[in-house]
């Protein structure tokens, strides 16, 4: 985030704002600046780096924040698996082996992205 000393304080309020706002609008809005300079600051590569950093700072944090329930989330799902209800067992069982294969392609992805990064370098 060192580039972002060649923001402006008008600027860093306008990628905070961009973080909390639905839309560039209420963003501009929530500033007092014009839709118009909005646009031409996400034309700004130095804008646009410290807001895309930004965001990924606050994905990662929700992120850790789910993964912290993950564990809780599977098992209710293999509760379900002995439901009474076999509409409700079936759709557990739908559940988890989607995710399951959900996990592995994924999985199986990254290790080929990395073998191709690797073959790169």
């Amino acid at each position: 985030m060192a580039d972002n000393d060649r923001l402006t304080v008008k600027q860093k309020s306008g990628v905070e704002s961009l973080l909390t706002s639905p839309t560039i609008r209420d963003a501009a809005r929530a500033t007092g600046t014009s839709e118009r300079t909005f646009y031409r600051w996400m034309a700004d590569p130095v804008f646009t780096a410290e807001l895309n950093t930004r965001r990924r700072i606050l994905m990662d944090a929700a992120v850790n924040a789910l993964r912290i329930h993950i564990a809780a989330a599977v098992q209710a799902l293999a509760d379900l698996l002995h439901a009474e209800h076999e509409g409700v067992r079936r759709a557990a069982a739908k559940d988890l082996i989607e995710l399951a294969f959900k996990a592995s392609e994924r999985t199986e992805i990254l290790d080929r992205i990395q073998a191709l990064e690797r073959k790169l370098l």
